[in-house]
């Protein structure tokens, strides 16, 4: 059978820079999968087609260094038997995993959206959110935003498939009833310390821990510009 992907969007985020994209890992998995069964496998972008701008030894490189195997790369739109696209309902083969990060988010900050965008490279992400009872416990004089303030906000980002949110002080009871494929916290978290991190690799979950952008805090904005 003739597979045909849209690399944009469906085997790597879409970005503003096309240099800056990022694999997710749950769509090369599977494009890996169909390609050692013998299947063949295409790869179409639309790069470069209203500017006119060049972008295919670009793409062919991401294609090496994300490890994507495939036939034919095809600058435009190629024929096939099935097309996967980040905007066509795909085969439950297809189906993403389930995501799941947690916060507050009460000030939201570019550190934010680096977790969110990377947490999306493994599948659907649902955000547990402490509701406004369970922040201000953990966080003197918190939250600014309202919880249906934050939940506006976080439901506008493209990264974000559904919001949780919880009343307690962890999102534990939450993790359980959810279980989870991939965990994503900060890197700031020893795994150890995650809460549900024991839970979720306890039946093949993955626990992801993802780099922080130095200088970054919703504490240390409120900090430098509020006080």
């Amino acid at each position: 059978m003739i597979y045909c992907f849209d690399f944009d969007g469906t085997l790597c985020t879409i970005s503003n820079h096309y240099i800056d994209a990022k694999p997710i890992f749950h769509m090369i998995d599977k494009v890996n999968d169909l390609y050692a069964k013998g299947n063949i496998i295409k790869i179409f972008t639309a790069r470069g087609q209203a500017t006119g701008i060049d972008y295919k030894e670009l793409t062919k490189r991401q294609l090496e260094d994300w490890d994507i195997r495939y036939h034919q790369l095809i600058m435009g739109k190629p024929s096939a038997d099935l097309y996967i696209d980040d905007k066509s309902v795909t085969p439950n083969y297809f189906k993403a995993p389930l995501v799941f990060t947690n916060g507050c988010f009460d000030i939201l900050h570019a550190g934010h959206i680096k977790l969110l965008r990377e947490a999306s490279t493994y599948g659907n992400v649902v955000v547990g959110l402490n509701s406004d009872s369970s922040v201000s416990k953990l966080k003197k004089g918190r939250p600014i935003n309202d919880l249906h303030a934050r939940w506006t906000v976080l439901s506008s980002i493209r990264y974000v498939w559904h919001i949780a949110p919880f009343d307690e002080d962890t999102p534990e009871k939450l993790i359980k009833e959810l279980k989870p494929d991939v965990l994503v916290k900060g890197a700031d978290w020893k795994e150890e310390d995650i809460v549900g991190a024991d839970f979720v690799k306890s039946y093949g979950g993955k626990v992801v821990r993802v780099e922080l952008m130095e200088g970054y805090s919703t504490t240390k904005i409120l900090q430098s510009h509020l006080y």
